[in-house]
């Protein structure tokens, strides 16, 4: 009954309180009622007829005691005792208290059950080797949890928890409560190197292969959207070595080197395979900067170009773009133009690309240092194992970078707003910036606009060629440093445009994919059977495509519900 009371007063409390308020108030609840039996069962002095129920009483009580203390962590350190990694607050020192109670019942456990008579014929000079006074400091589960939990926790004097358990003691900690912690949802993405993040890649991967009813409806951009959230969270976690973690084995099981060869560039975004689109959908913040650049340029160049009276002589338009195009060499061919003139579209697509490709070697510099360094690492990788991939100008960051180039300017919202002058130089300049994608030469007549163009293509390679010389420091999240480290990523994830959403959606994968992820995970479930578990029920594969059943969010009896462990649920 007690069991049922602390779940029924969790949902009252999240339903009235806010989630911070709600998260106190239970922990001082569960506190004190854990003092309240540890009062009473330690003045118990059960008859044997009555030994083996309390021996009942005190497991159930335990093992309730395990799964009601989720909702008061904040962390996995919290849930498993650890006091010197957990801050002293007030909460922490309820914690401390919930673990020191739930010790001594276990030793009521053992005091009030165990043959004691029978234990000191054997043991009558205490254990036969001595044990170590300083155990404690190094113990990382709390004494009474691999006792009760012993399917968590398979060894008891264990320093370091086992690499799956540690994933799911994150998770568990995340999904406790309805609204998201972000930085509890970052630590479940990221524990023991994004294995969480690797397993949902590529169970999204191995869903479009599967010949069954229910992945057949799975669309793309479900997957698109679970490969941009997990990338933005890595990318503002600063380790490229995660990205290629999660990427890696996706392209090597699908073949898709094929989407880096020259041979492909043609191809349109759409065409193009879920986890790339998710990639490229990862510069969007890069074009947007490179592009509220250009935009000045095209309404001054239409401008110029379209009132012939203001146009008589070239100097006009040299004069108009000298503050906003800078040389990149000595002989500009502007310069040498001859002052009287018909402006060609050669001129005018020379002019407009000139100034995306110098925007854009500009902005490399506000480009994640971790989306750098992996696209680094795949050209390196490229040319090292795969040499029948060739990418464009033998860059694949410059591929990339034009072929994102190109797709943003075809964008619908970003041509949405704009007015007919501009809408032609956008086409004018996707034009030229498919003739250095496509072609082996350039379009240009003039000599000299093609030594600019390929000076300020190889300026643009060798912002990612420079960073083999830098000497990349790999971040050892040492305990000192990963409190900071997550405070960090929170920061710059919820400063991204999309970060709420994207804290939002991967909290929400968290949740109704709790059953699979455990499974995964090799974790069993609970010894114990009495134990009130929220009922579950399966929602459709990618409900933006199929049919939704809504649950009804209120206190209910406990019921089993056998759930499908064949797919993901990605919203």
């Amino acid at each position: 009954m007690w069991n049922f009371y602390m779940k029924g007063l969790l949902h009252d409390m999240t339903y009235f309180l806010p989630q911070n308020d709600a998260q106190n108030l239970y922990l001082k609840v569960l506190s004190s009622s854990l003092e309240h039996f540890l009062v009473r069962y330690s003045a118990a002095t059960p008859s044997e007829a009555r030994t083996s129920q309390i021996r009942s009483d005190l497991y159930a009580l335990l093992l309730c005691a395990s799964d009601l203390l989720w909702p008061a962590c904040l962390s996995a350190f919290q849930f498993m005792g650890r006091k010197y990694e957990m801050a002293e607050n007030l909460a922490t020192s309820c914690i401390s208290k919930i673990h020191s109670s739930c010790c001594f019942l276990l030793a009521d456990l053992v005091v009030l059950t165990a043959p004691i008579c029978e234990l000191f014929k054997v043991f009558k000079n205490g254990f036969p080797q001595a044990r170590l006074s300083v155990r404690t400091k190094y113990e990382s589960v709390s004494p009474w949890l691999p006792w009760i939990r012993r399917e968590l926790f398979s060894e008891f004097c264990q320093r370091q928890i086992i690499s799956n358990v540690s994933v799911w003691l994150a998770v568990k900690t995340c999904i406790s409560w309805g609204l998201p912690n972000p930085a509890a949802v970052i630590q479940a993405y990221t524990e023991h190197n994004c294995t969480l993040s690797i397993l949902l890649i590529m169970q999204a991967e191995n869903s479009s292969s599967e010949e069954d009813s229910i992945s057949l409806c799975v669309p793309d951009s479900a997957k698109i959207k679970l490969a941009y959230s997990l990338l933005m969270l890595l990318i503002c976690y600063d380790n490229h070595s995660h990205l290629q973690d999660i990427l890696l084995p996706v392209i090597e099981k699908t073949n898709g080197w094929q989407e880096f060869d020259s041979s492909t560039t043609n191809k349109s975004i759409s065409e193009r395979s879920w986890w790339y689109r998710g990639l490229a959908k990862t510069l969007q913040s890069f074009f947007v900067g490179v592009f509220e650049e250009v935009i000045p340029v095209w309404l001054d160049v239409s401008k110029k170009c379209s009132n012939p009276e203001g146009l008589k002589s070239f100097n006009t338009l040299k004069d108009s773009l000298r503050n906003q195009i800078v040389c990149v060499c000595e002989k500009d061919p502007l310069n040498s133009m001859q002052d009287e003139f018909e402006p060609s579209e050669d001129i005018i697509s020379f002019v407009c690309l000139r100034k995306v490709l110098e925007s854009m070697h500009r902005n490399i510099i506000s480009l994640p240092q971790a989306l750098k360094l992996f696209l680094l690492t795949l050209d390196l990788h490229i040319s090292n194992y795969i040499p029948e991939i060739q990418s464009v100008h033998q860059s694949l960051p410059l591929q990339i970078l034009l072929s994102g180039a190109i797709d943003f300017l075809r964008n619908d919202q970003f041509v949405a707003n704009m007015s007919d002058k501009t809408k032609a130089m956008s086409v004018i300049t996707t034009n030229a910036l498919e003739s250095i994608l496509h072609k082996e030469e350039f379009f240009f007549i003039n000599e000299n606009y093609t030594k600019i163009v390929t000076v300020l293509l190889s300026s643009i390679h060798a912002n990612f060629k420079d960073l083999r010389k830098e000497k990349v420091s790999e971040a050892m999240h040492v305990k000192e440093i990963k409190d900071e480290i997550l405070e960090i990523t929170v920061h710059k994830l919820l400063q991204q445009p999309e970060g709420n959403d994207i804290i939002l959606y991967l909290h929400q994968i968290l949740l109704q994919n709790e059953a699979w992820i455990q499974k995964s995970l090799g974790i069993p479930g609970m010894l114990s059977s009495n134990i009130v578990i929220d009922p579950l029920s399966l929602s459709p594969l990618f409900s933006d495509c199929c049919d939704t059943q809504k649950k009804e969010k209120e206190f209910t009896s406990s019921k089993e519900i056998k759930i499908s462990s064949q797919g993901i649920v990605i919203l």
